[in-house]
C-alpha cells in the first residue's frame, strides 16, 4: 500500500470522526428535548418512544454490517450483538406502539420486558464468542472470572440497594423479579464486557470500548428504571431514558469502527493481559466480602446473601483449580519438550562423538565451546585441554587474520556488507523470545521491482553496485535497535522491535518509498528502483521466526502482485491468491512443450484503402482449466521468473514460420510488403541472446529479416549502450523497429534520436478519446506530423468505431489496427482472411473493408 491507502485511511477516519460528533448531537439533542419537554408531553412521550427504537435499529444495523465485513468468530460475535440489539428493539417498538398508539400507560411486566430481557443472553454469547484466548481451560476461566464478579457485586448491590428495593416493593413476584433482572443482568454483561476488552487486540480494542461504553450506559438507565419502577416513580418521557439512545449510539460506533478497521494485526494473549483485568475478579471479592461482614457483624445478612456469598466462594474454588490444572498441562508440556530436547541433544552428541571427523564449535569471539574426541585421535589434545581456550591460539600465527576475517564475514553478506538470511534470522529468533504482550515484533521484506531488468541491462558489477546503495539507504533510515539485512537476490529485510502500535511498520514504509523517490547514481546514470514491501506483525507469543518470514514473503508477493511499488501487510486470504500464482508459475513452465501457448494475428491495413501491411502476433496461452488467457494475464509473471526468454524464443519462431507461409501464398513480389511484427517486453530486450534469437528465428524459417518488426512495448527499457547497440544490430540486418503505445510515457521520444525507428505506433488512449477531446485530437495529429516529418510510418492503436477511422484519415494518419479493422485471429484465420482479399494492381485489400469503411 502506497499513497492510495493512507488517503483510504484517512477517510475511514473522518468518516468514523463524523459518525462520532452525529452520535453526540443526536444524543444531546434527545436530553435536551426530553428535559425542555418541547412540544408538550404527548410530543415529548413519542420523541422519547421511537428515538430509542431508532437508536436500537442503528446499533442492530452496524452490527450486521461490522458481521459483513470480519471473518470467523468476530464475524459471529457481530452478529450475535446486532441479534442483542434487535432484540431490544422489538421491545422497545412494542413499548411504543402501547404508550404512542394505543394511549395508555405500558403495564410492568409487559411483552416488551420480553425484548429487553432477550437481549441480555445474546449479547453475553456475542461477548463470549469474540475472540480472546484459545484454549478451552482459559475460555473457562475467562466465563468464570464473568460470573464471579457477577456474583460478588451482584452480593454487594443486593446488600446496599437492591434487597431494601425487593423487601419494599409491594407487587408479584414476577414484577419483582424482571425488575431486579434488568441491573443483574446488566452488571453480569458489563462486567463480561470489561474482561474482554483487556483481552482483544489493538485493533479491537476502541470497537469494544465503545460496546462496553454503550452496555455501560445501558446498565445506568435498566438500574435507575428498576428502582424509579419498583418505587412506583417511573413515568413517561424521563430523562433516564437518554442513557439507553446513547448506549445503543455507542456500540452503533463500535461496529462503524469494526467495519471501517476489521480485525486484524497484533494480538495480546489473555494470559498476559494487564494487572488491572486479572485482579479485577479477586478486587470484587474482596469488596463483597467486606460488604458481607459489616452485615453479618450487624445482623443484617439475609440468606439471599449469604447464599450468594456461598457461590462466589464456590466460583473462586473453580476457579483457583483451573488455573492449577491450567499450570500443571504448561508444566507437563514444558518437560515433555525439555525431555525431547535432551534427547536431540543426545543424539546429536552420539553423532558427533562416534564421527571420525574433528568437530569444533566456537562463538563469535573464537572461543572453544564443544570438541568431539576423535581430536585424540589425531591431534593428541584431549577435548577438556581445548574447552575454553581461544582457538586461535592453536593456529599459525600467519592464518589468525584469514581466521578472524572469516569469523567476522560468516553472518554477513559479502555483497552489501549486512547480515545475512541466517544472522537476521537469529536475531528474529531472540527477538521474539524477548517479546512482551503489546511490544511484538514486524518483519518487512523488501523486493527491488525489476532488479532483473538493472542487472541485465548495466551488467552484474552495477547491478552489485546497486545493491550496496540500497543497504546503505536502509541502514539509514531504520530505527535504533532494528535490523536490516539482505536475505536474498534482490531481497532485503528489517526487523522491528517494540511494534507498540499496529501501523508502526505501515509507516515506516511509507518514510521508506520516501526516501527512495531520489534516484542512484552509477556509471554515470540515474537509476530510479521501486520497492515492493510485506509486513507481517507478531499476532500471538507462538509465532516463530519462521512463520513471520513466510508471512511477510506471501505480503512481499501480494504486493508485486497488486501492481508492484507499494506495500502490503499479510491477511491469511493472501495464502490463497499466492498458491493460485505459484500454479499458474508451475503451469507455465510446461506451457510450450504442451503446445498450450499459441499467436493471434491482428491485421493492420492502409487506412486510405484498406491494404493490409501486415500482422502483429499477439501471444495466447489456451490453459487447459482457465481457458485462453491473453499476453497480460502472464507475461509479467514470465518476466519475474525468467521463463519470458524460453516465451519470447517460441514466439520469434512461430511467427517467422506464419509469416514465411503466408509469404508464399500471396507471392514474393505482393505490394505494399506484408510483415509480421512481435512484442518485446522489458526483460525480453534486455536479453543478451536477443539478436541471435531473433536472426535464428528468420534463418530457420526461411523468412526474410525486412519482414519481421520488432514492436517494443510500453515499459520497455531503452536505457544503456548494449540495449541500443542490439537494436542497431538488428536493423542493420534488416530488422524493422516499431514503438509501441506512443505517447504514453516519455521514453519513446528518446528512441527517435537514438534509433532507426520504421514505425510509430499511437497510444490507443488517445484514439479512443480523439473524437471527444480536442487536447487528445491535437496530440494525435502532433505525433502523426512528427512521424511524417522524419519519415516514420504512423499507425493508429485501437480503431473500433467509423468515426474514430474518419478522424485519423482526416489527421494524416498512414495505417492502424484494432477491431473495426478486424480482430485478432489464429493463424488458420489469417490463411482464410488472405483467401477472401481483394487483389487489385498487386496490392491485397481486405474485402470487409469496403464502401462503409471508406465513407
Amino acid at each position: 500500500m502506497s499513497g492510495s491507502s493512507r488517503v483510504r485511511r484517512q477517510r475511514q477516519s473522518v468518516l468514523f470522526l463524523l459518525a462520532c460528533a452525529v452520535a453526540l448531537l443526536l444524543t444531546l439533542a434527545f436530553g435536551l428535548w426530553i428535559e425542555l419537554r418541547i412540544g408538550g408531553i404527548t410530543l415529548t412521550e413519542a420523541v422519547d418512544d421511537f428515538g430509542e427504537a431508532v437508536a436500537g435499529g442503528i446499533g442492530a444495523a452496524a452490527c450486521v454490517l461490522a458481521a459483513v465485513h470480519n471473518q470467523g468468530r468476530t464475524r459471529t460475535a457481530w452478529a450475535l450483538l446486532g441479534g442483542c440489539a434487535a432484540s431490544w428493539t422489538v421491545g422497545e417498538a412494542i413499548w411504543s406502539f402501547i404508550e404512542v398508539f394505543q394511549g395508555h400507560q405500558v403495564p410492568f411486566p409487559s411483552l416488551a420486558d420480553a425484548g429487553y430481557l432477550g437481549a441480555v443472553p445474546l449479547a453475553i454469547a456475542a461477548i463470549a464468542v469474540f475472540p480472546g484466548r484459545h484454549r478451552t481451560a482459559s475460555r473457562l476461566a475467562f466465563l468464570l472470572d464473568g460470573a464471579i464478579m457477577a456474583c460478588a457485586l451482584l452480593a454487594v448491590s443486593w446488600a446496599t440497594v437492591l434487597g431494601v428495593v425487593y423487601r419494599a416493593a409491594g407487587d408479584s413476584l414476577l414484577s419483582t423479579s424482571i425488575g431486579l433482572a434488568y441491573p443483574i443482568s446488566d452488571v453480569a454483561v458489563a462486567i463480561m464486557a470489561l474482561l474482554l476488552v483487556g483481552r482483544m487486540a489493538r485493533s479491537m480494542r476502541l470497537p469494544l470500548m465503545l460496546v462496553a461504553a454503550g452496555l455501560f450506559a445501558n446498565l445506568l438507565s435498566d438500574s435507575a428504571f428498576a428502582y424509579l419502577t419498583t418505587v412506583k416513580m417511573y413515568g413517561p418521557a424521563q430523562l433516564i431514558d437518554t442513557g439507553w439512545v446513547a448506549g445503543y449510539l455507542l456500540i452503533a460506533l463500535g461496529a462503524l469502527r469494526a467495519t471501517l478497521v476489521p480485525a486484524t494485526g497484533l494480538k495480546v494473549d489473555g494470559e498476559h493481559s494487564g494487572d488491572l483485568v486479572l485482579f479485577l475478579p479477586y478486587g470484587s471479592v474482596a469488596i463483597a466480602a467486606a460488604v458481607v461482614l459489616e452485615r453479618a457483624l450487624t445482623g443484617q445478612a439475609d440468606p439471599f446473601l449469604m447464599w450468594t456469598t456461598a457461590v462466589v466462594v464456590v466460583l473462586v474454588l473453580v476457579r483457583q483449580s483451573i488455573v492449577l490444572w491450567d499450570n500443571l498441562t504448561l508444566n507437563q508440556r514444558l518437560e515433555a519438550q525439555a525431555v525431547a530436547l535432551r534427547e536431540s541433544e543426545a543424539h546429536f552428541r552420539s553423532l558427533v562423538q562416534n564421527s571420525g571427523d574433528v568437530m569444533i564449535l566456537a562463538d563469535d569471539n573464537g572461543m572453544v565451546q564443544f570438541v568431539s574426541t576423535s581430536i585424540d585421535r589425531f591431534f593428541a589434545y584431549s577435548p577438556t585441554e581445548l574447552n575454553g581456550q581461544s582457538f586461535s591460539d592453536y593456529l599459525h600465527p600467519g592464518d589468525q587474520p584469514i581466521f578472524y576475517n572469516g569469523l567476522k564475514k560468516a553472518p554477513h553478506d559479502p555483497v552489501t556488507s549486512l547480515p545475512n538470511r541466517i544472522a537476521f534470522r537469529n536475531q528474529l529468533d531472540e527477538t521474539l523470545m524477548r517479546s512482551q504482550p503489546g511490544r511484538g515484533a514486524a518483519v518487512m521484506t523488501i523486493d527491488i521491482d525489476d532488479f532483473g531488468v538493472i542487472n541485465d541491462a548495466l551488467g552484474q558489477h552495477a547491478g552489485d553496485e546497486l545493491l550496496g546503495m540500497v543497504g546503505v539507504r536502509l541502514e539509514k533510515i531504520i530505527r535504533p535497535g532494528d535490523v536490516v539485512a539482505r536475505v536474498g537476490g534482490d531481497e532485503f529485510a528489517v526487523l522491528m522491535q517494540n511494534v507498540i502500535q499496529e501501523d508502526l511498520a505501515a509507516k515506516q514504509a511509507e518514510r521508506i518509498f520516501e526516501l527512495f523517490r531520489a534516484p542512484f547514481r552509477i556509471e554515470q546514470r540515474e537509476i530510479n528502483v521501486r520497492l515492493s514491501i510485506g509486513i507481517a506483525l507478531q499476532s500471538r507469543s507462538e509465532d516463530t521466526a519462521e512463520t513471520l518470514m513466510r508471512n511477510a514473503d506471501i505480503a512481499v508477493k501480494a504486493a508485486k502482485q497488486n501492481g508492484k511499488g507499494r506495500y502490503e501487510r499479510y491477511a491469511p486470504e493472501q495464502q490463497a491468491s499466492i498458491t493460485d500464482r505459484m500454479e499458474l508459475e508451475a503451469d507455465l513452465q510446461h506451457a510450450i512443450e504442451r503446445r498450450q501457448v499459441v499467436l493471434h494475428y491482428q491485421p493492420s491495413v492502409r487506412l486510405s484503402d484498406g491494404a493490409i501491411l501486415g500482422f502483429e502476433g499477439l501471444l495466447r496461452w489456451n490453459h487447459p482449466r482457465r481457458g485462453l488467457l491473453s499476453a497480460g494475464e502472464f507475461i509479467p509473471l514470465a518476466e519475474e521468473t525468467g521463463l519470458v526468454g524460453p516465451l519470447q524464443r517460441w514466439v520469434l519462431g512461430q511467427a517467422c514460420s506464419d509469416g514465411r507461409q503466408w509469404q508464399w501464398k500471396v507471392g514474393a513480389s505482393m505490394e505494399p510488403l506484408l510483415t509480421v511484427s512481435v512484442n518485446v517486453s522489458r526483460r525480453g530486450l534486455a536479453d543478451e541472446n536477443l539478436t541471435q534469437d531473433v536472426m535464428h528465428a528468420c534463418t530457420a524459417a526461411g523468412f526474410e529479416p525486412r519482414r519481421l518488426v520488432l514492436e517494443l512495448t510500453k515499459g520497455a527499457s531503452l536505457d544503456g549502450s548494449t540495449t541500443l547497440a542490439k537494436l542497431m544490430e538488428l536493423h542493420k540486418r534488416g530488422i524493422k523497429l516499431a514503438l509501441g503505445n506512443f505517447g504514453a510515457d516519455a521514453a519513446p521520444l528518446t528512441a527517435l534520436r537514438d534509433l532507426p525507428v520504421d514505425y510509430v505506433k499511437l497510444d490507443r488512449s488517445f484514439v479512443d478519446r480523439m473524437t471527444n477531446s480536442a487536447t487528445d485530437w491535437a496530440v494525435a495529429r502532433a505525433v502523426t506530423e512528427l512521424g511524417n516529418s522524419l519519415k516514420i510510418m504512423t499507425m493508429a492503436d485501437g480503431i473500433e468505431r467509423v468515426e474514430q477511422l474518419a478522424a485519423l484519415r482526416s489527421i494524416g494518419c498512414y495505417a492502424g489496427q484494432g477491431y473495426y479493422v478486424s480482430r485478432p485471429l489464429p493463424a488458420s484465420g489469417i490463411e482464410r482472411l488472405l483467401t477472401e482479399c481483394t487483389t487489385e494492381d498487386g496490392t491485397l485489400r481486405l474485402a470487409s473493408f469496403g464502401a462503409e469503411k471508406t465513407a
